[in-house]
């Protein structure tokens, strides 16, 4: 017995769902693909187009030009490798709230 709303499963001998209050079915009919009440984890292929790349290629740079400096440390006497050095700073910062915003959401 499956709750058609909650699609909570409950066991047999159950009439009425405990989270819904609507009665209970057997089976649940498939989802259509119109269906907007669907969630993306349910349905990856209806998913909105992921943004995840857009910052990790900033990070790889990042830690690249990180363990650079770290190993010529003469490269930060350079103004504009220093400039783009805090640029990927603050985009792979963004980036990690911006994905743990999107994992929340």
């Amino acid at each position: 017995m499956i709750g058609p709303n909650c699609r909570a499963e409950y066991r047999p001998g159950f009439r009425k769902c405990s989270d819904c209050g609507v009665e209970l079915v057997e089976e649940l009919a498939p989802p259509s693909p119109e269906d907007l009440e669907l969630r993306e984890n349910e349905r990856p292929d209806l998913a909105k187009t992921s943004y995840f790349l857009a910052w990790f290629a900033a990070m790889c740079v990042y830690l690249v030009l990180f363990f650079g400096v770290w190993f010529r440390p003469l490269l930060l006497r350079n103004v504009s490798i220093l400039i783009f050095f805090l640029c990927l700073n603050t985009v792979s910062n963004l980036g990690g709230f911006w994905m743990l915003y999107q994992a929340v959401r």
